[in-house]
């Protein structure tokens, strides 16, 4: 059996309409309000595999965005942080000081598996919109001008 999601509901006059679709089943919608873990799994994913990016695409992009003298970069959609872990891995490699790094991530699930992921003090991970360039749960809009890697 399918778990309805009311898509539209439509009110002209006295008759009203919705329209609804089937997102998941009632036994998963019950899992995943049940056992967050479980919501954590569905969430975790390669990301680099899923958005086509190889290992030379990488390392040439690395080399391009000259870490060497970066001070502030901004992770922009960046998941559960993959990108900026990269990063902070070449500079260590390639003994770079390491910049700030602001990780900004739409999705609250991708945004808590960063943090899971980092501990360092001069990463920021935000739960935030990269159109409005703000967090989503203060409504606090990023610095102007802050960023020199975005």
């Amino acid at each position: 059996m399918a778990y309805p999601y009311t898509l539209l509901t439509l009110r002209v006059g006295g008759y009203t309409e919705s329209f609804t679709v089937s997102i998941m089943s009632e036994e998963t919608s019950v899992l995943i309000k049940k056992n967050l873990s479980a919501f954590d799994r569905v969430g975790s994913y390669n990301q680099d595999q899923i958005n086509g990016f190889d290992e030379a695409f990488l390392n040439q992009f690395l080399q391009f965005i000259s870490l060497n003298n970066a001070q502030h970069g901004l992770d922009a959609m960046a998941g559960n942080g993959n990108l900026t872990h990269r990063m902070m891995s070449y500079c260590h490699h390639h003994n770079i000081k390491l910049p700030s790094f602001t990780l900004l991530e739409y999705s609250s699930v991708q945004t808590e598996l960063a943090r899971t992921t980092f501990n360092e003090a001069n990463v920021n991970i935000i739960n935030g919109d990269v159109l409005t360039m703000s967090d989503r749960i203060s409504q606090q809009a990023l610095a102007a001008n802050y960023f020199d890697r975005v």
